[in-house]
């Protein structure tokens, strides 16, 4: 099962959110699973990473019933269901803060990382993609349940409503810094981890972005078309 987090960007940062409506609030915990909030509730608590950035209880339910909401429309294309990651979660949430208090919104931020970046510096090791939206008004924001609930709910529809213009994929032949392909590994080596000797051009942060496909590559234009993407990781070149 997948694992995501919720990158939304409002006039008030994300995580803060203290309920004066214990009814809608009881109402969310209810259309909930039974055992989920309590089993979210247990990892939020056991994940020491980015404290400053720990959700509410009141914003887990939020979110949580987000991810049902997520899941219904992904069930509708028959895909899988997706997790909340809670690492993941307190990335976003430290991303909602810095764009309100900074004036931005985008996938980079004003250091120039990018959201595997972020991920990654967190210690957070199986970063796929980021989906971010964002709210602006002149006006002022309800700070409460309900608001949250409602702007991640719209932001999910406009997101579902999207077409997809993509109509050719990018070429990496020439861009390519290490091609290391699976069937190159030693089949017999059981133990599941590979000692690698790697030789770059650059020295730098890289993104390993893995991609699945079922025909052996043979050299020639290299593209991501009609290949499964898969995790990746960052490495840092000295």
């Amino acid at each position: 099962m997948n694992k995501f987090a919720f990158i939304l960007v409002f006039c008030l940062f994300v995580s803060n959110v203290y309920s004066d409506d214990p009814a809608y609030m009881r109402s969310i915990l209810n259309d909930l699973p039974p055992g989920m909030f309590e089993e979210y509730k247990i990892l939020n608590n056991q994940e020491t990473r980015y404290l400053e950035y720990k959700d509410t209880e009141e914003m887990l339910a939020v979110k949580l019933a987000q991810l049902l909401y997520i899941n219904r429309s992904r069930e509708l294309y028959n895909v899988q269901p997706v997790k909340l990651d809670i690492l993941a979660s307190r990335v976003a949430n430290r991303m909602s803060r810095e764009a309100c208090e900074e004036n931005y919104t985008g996938h980079w931020n004003t250091r120039g990382e990018k959201p595997y970046h972020r991920y990654a510096f967190a210690g957070g090791v199986d970063h796929v993609v980021e989906n971010a939206s964002a709210k602006w008004s002149s006006g002022s924001f309800e700070n409460s349940p309900g608001t949250y609930s409602n702007f991640m709910m719209e932001a999910h529809d406009q997101f579902m409503a999207e077409i997809n213009n993509m109509g050719s994929y990018p070429d990496f032949t020439n861009t390519t810094e290490l091609s290391l392909w699976p069937w190159d590994l030693d089949v017999n080596q059981h133990t599941g981890v590979y000692t690698i000797p790697l030789s770059f051009r650059r020295r730098g942060s890289f993104y390993v972005q893995i991609y699945l496909s079922e025909e052996e590559y043979r050299g020639g234009y290299a593209s991501t078309e009609g290949k499964i993407q898969a995790s990746g990781l960052v490495i840092r070149i000295e």
